[in-house]
């Protein structure tokens, strides 16, 4: 799957998006120079169709379910780690099956990076 690489910058209590690359080490090189962070990103190339959804996923270590939702209104979306170690993200699927095998992928491959 194709990825993009945004270049983020912390703005008071936010982290703004500066730029994206499709080349994560240069990426990594300019965010150096700027004292910035790059966070990547899978490109979704093709929707489904109009019911096509967003929805938050939270899985425990495992990989088990401790909440999903669908999202009515998105304003900011993120992915990380909340104080029980639980995986959370946003993702845009079809059902919540599909929900949950994407964000799963995503745990996977965070924690094949060491996060």
């Amino acid at each position: 799957m194709d990825k993009v690489y945004l270049l983020k910058k912390r703005e008071y209590l936010e982290n703004r998006i500066i730029c994206a690359f499709d080349d994560k080490e240069y990426a990594n090189k300019i965010a150096k120079r700027y004292d910035a962070i790059v966070e990547s990103w899978e490109v979704i190339s093709k929707l489904n169709g109009e019911d096509d959804t967003f929805f938050f996923v939270r899985l425990d270590k495992e990989g088990n379910i401790k909440e999903l939702r669908e999202v009515k209104s998105v304003y900011e979306m993120y992915t990380g780690f909340d104080t029980c170690n639980n995986f959370y993200t946003f993702v845009l699927a079809k059902d919540k099956d599909r929900a949950v095998e994407i964000a799963n992928e995503k745990r996977m491959h965070m924690i094949s990076e060491g996060k």
